[in-house]
């Protein structure tokens, strides 16, 4: 018997020392992570799926609720999900509440917020259930625009896994730790109102989102028109899934394993090519940009990223390589191109790495007078570009390609990845880079001055990840 319980007692001291040794490895993973990212492995199947097509009772505006009947199964059982509020809610419209197609619908008078909560029953009773994983959308996020935005519909959403917009995404967003807040920043009306939540167009993907739940019964929103209130009532429009989830490449929350948050802070060798400025092995490295973390066993990689030409190449001035303040940089002569692999290594060493996810930013795409860049990078499995994107973006073959179409010069260039200006913004392009141990990158320039050139500027996150895909902490 003692011996037994000295097995036990060495077993579960162990298995406390794993779990101490995972739990230091998640908080340091956490602090080193600024940002949220795509992660394919997020688990984002439905136990529920929710469908809007009849309404049992309709009496919010009274103090009472809004019952759509029916509205999913979860483990073979019919739901209904009842919408209240604790608000003194008032609406001039309150027939509008309820069922618009396919779609549930609430009416709020302008210059007003109400608070609700979407509860989850068994169909007819006031018995709770909670749903394993569910979907939920909200659509048609805009305002009223004359010379200026004179009326925004804004939505909160508490407590949600993660969030999906789509990549072209119009609305502003504020992010918090238990919320996230989208207002619109475009006009909109009647006209343009989506009929089907698998069917959006490309405006109505871009004022739209979609939330996932996990393992609740009910969930809290606030809904608010701000502006003028003599523009009258607007709707807010929602339902289960959406095209958003099923057009967009991943699910955005956090990832804390297998993800290389790059930082280019030191040079280890400098001879892309062979042409210097430095001798040795022919390639850029980059020591330790990341430090990459994995579950079980409890281990931190730390890595390098080298960048080695397939093609010649041919620098205006080869000292210019290496690193610019925050960033990682190539020059390149005028009327030339470079064609790059820029490849993961364990730190030190010639052993490829793969990474569960990366994020790589370019900046500075711009014009010379005369000549363009054009950057064409494979590999990626999604990309984002500003709303305000000044450049020319044309996929094919697993590849995008940008091209500059505005002359810039060198006061204009970003210095700081995540603090980018509109400006900056408009000439940038994060990629997703995912399970993968390397990428190529192609860097041209049209045209210009012989003997002259111009630098490719190149790091990881960026304000447009920020930006566009963001999730809480």
């Amino acid at each position: 018997m003692q011996i037994l319980i000295f097995v036990c007692l060495c077993a579960g001291s162990w298995a406390s020392l794993q779990d101490d040794k995972l739990s230091l490895l998640q908080r340091t993973v956490s602090r080193r992570s600024r940002l949220t990212s795509p992660d394919t492995r997020c688990e984002a199947a439905t136990s529920c799926k929710i469908a809007l097509s009849k309404v049992t009772k309709n009496d919010l505006d009274k103090g009472g609720e809004i019952r759509y009947s029916e509205a999913c199964v979860e483990k073979g059982e019919k739901v209904d999900l009842v919408v209240t509020t604790t608000s003194d809610y008032v609406t001039k419209k309150p027939w509008l509440n309820g069922l618009k197609g396919p779609y549930g619908n609430i009416n709020l008078n302008a210059q007003t917020g109400y608070d609700f909560t979407f509860s989850f029953y068994k169909s007819g009773t006031t018995t709770s259930v909670e749903i394993g994983a569910f979907h939920f959308t909200i659509f048609d996020i805009d305002g009223w625009y004359k010379g200026g935005m004179r009326q925004q519909e804004s939505v909160t959403f508490f407590g949600s896994e993660h969030f999906l917009v789509g990549q072209n995404c119009e609305l502003h967003r504020q992010i918090e730790a238990t919320q996230s807040t989208f207002t619109a920043t475009t006009g909109g009306g009647y006209q343009d109102n989506p009929k089907n939540p698998m069917e959006l167009t490309s405006k109505q993907l871009s004022r739209s989102v979609t939330f996932f739940y996990k393992d609740v019964s009910s969930f809290k929103a606030k809904f608010e028109i701000k502006g003028y209130s003599k523009l009258g009532t607007r709707n807010f429009m929602f339902a289960g899934e959406s095209a958003v989830s099923t057009s967009c490449t991943a699910a955005v929350c956090p990832q804390k394993f297998g993800r290389c948050d790059m930082e280019f802070t030191k040079v280890i060798q400098n001879n892309l090519g062979g042409k210097g400025p430095q001798t040795g092995a022919p390639e850029l490295r980059y020591e330790a940009v990341c430090t990459v973390a994995h579950a079980s066993p409890p281990t931190f990689d730390t890595l390098d990223l080298a960048v080695t030409s397939v093609s010649d190449y041919v620098p205006a001035k080869s000292i210019k390589n290496g690193i610019r303040g925050k960033y990682g940089t190539i020059n390149l002569m005028n009327s030339n191109k470079g064609d790059w692999l820029f490849s993961f290594y364990k730190s030190g060493t010639n052993i490829p790495y793969t990474v569960g996810y990366a994020a790589f930013s370019i900046f500075d795409i711009d014009s010379g007078n005369p000549g363009k860049e054009i950057v064409t990078l494979g590999g990626y499995k999604s990309f984002t570009v500003g709303n305000e994107t000044e450049l020319l973006v044309e996929s094919s073959g697993g590849s995008l390609k940008l091209t500059s179409t505005t002359l810039g010069i060198e006061a204009d260039n970003p210095s700081d990845p995540m603090a980018l200006t509109v400006q900056q913004r408009a000439r940038s392009v994060t990629f997703d880079i995912e399970s993968a141990a390397s990428f190529p990158l192609t860097f041209e320039i049209t045209n210009g001055d012989v003997g002259t050139g111009r630098n490719l500027l190149f790091a990881g996150s960026s304000s447009l990840t920020e930006m566009c895909l963001s999730s809480k902490p």
